[in-house]
């Protein structure tokens, strides 16, 4: 059985000890892969494209576990589960029955029960002209 979320951010980024790392950036963590600077250049611009491609095909790879068959039923019919915030970024938990979302947020709700913290690659936006 598989993690729900085989890459996390902050494993996916360290440097490996050959010095390299998996994906070429040089970042620490992931809050500085993700940030406005790797479009500074073409090599960061390249780099940051091939992160986003691995954590794309890890996220494809990822697999339901038990818990997300509880959550599941936790947001059935009768709502037991008022609301899920999820920092995952595989979209596992919005494929689940009851569990779905809307993107982008509304402004005003009724919101769905399923709010992504960190997003998902199936949905990118352009933070500075806000389209998807």
């Amino acid at each position: 059985m598989q993690l729900a979320n085989p890459v996390s951010s902050k494993q996916s980024w360290k440097i490996e000890a050959s010095g390299e790392s998996k994906t070429g950036l040089s970042a620490t963590n992931g809050a500085d892969a993700f940030n406005a600077s790797v479009y500074a250049n073409d090599a960061a611009t390249s780099a940051y494209h091939a992160m986003v491609r691995a954590l794309d095909k890890a996220s494809k790879r990822a697999r339901r576990t038990p818990f997300h068959e509880f959550l599941s039923l936790l947001g059935g019919p009768d709502r037991r589960l008022m609301r899920l915030y999820t920092q995952n970024i595989d979209g596992l938990e919005v494929a689940l029955p009851f569990l779905g979302i809307n993107a982008p947020l509304a402004r005003r709700g009724p919101w769905p029960p399923t709010i992504q913290l960190h997003g998902t690659l199936k949905h990118m936006y352009c933070q500075q002209c806000k389209e998807i």
